[in-house]
């Protein structure tokens, strides 16, 4: 379990690296998306999930389990639970990496949850 704290720590340190590349140091606003692009707030809730799922098979992965035989029902369990479609999430991530203040802005969102999440499993562990 302490491996995959580590882990999780190394993950959000680098997000919140990424995140905090805004140059004037203010957050700028939330865009509003076509109506084909899902919306922010969703696509924070799937980038926590996914984020999540990429940890869970790296940590297998280190310890020699091939993720072949669950990655695929990881990212369908994503896709599942937020009633999308991969390719709906391939082309709303497209539309938000094409832009890197709107980008900084998902991901400063998804590294909110995430610390808060860790922060729930720290008190949860002592």
């Amino acid at each position: 379990m302490r491996i995959m704290q580590k882990s999780f720590f190394i993950f959000l340190a680098s997000i919140m690296f990424l995140a905090s590349c805004n140059p004037s140091g203010r957050r700028p606003e939330k865009v509003k998306t076509p109506d084909n692009i899902i919306n922010h707030e969703k696509m924070v809730d799937i980038l926590v999930d996914y984020h999540l799922g990429e940890n869970t098979i790296k940590y297998y992965r280190r310890y020699g389990i091939k993720p072949q035989q669950f990655s695929d029902k990881i990212y369908s369990t994503i896709w599942t639970k937020h009633n999308i479609s991969k390719e709906e999430f391939d082309r709303s991530l497209k539309y938000y990496t094409k832009d890197t203040q709107r980008m900084q802005i998902v991901y400063s969102d998804v590294m909110e949850r995430l610390s808060s999440l860790q922060s729930e499993v720290n008190s949860s562990n002592q």
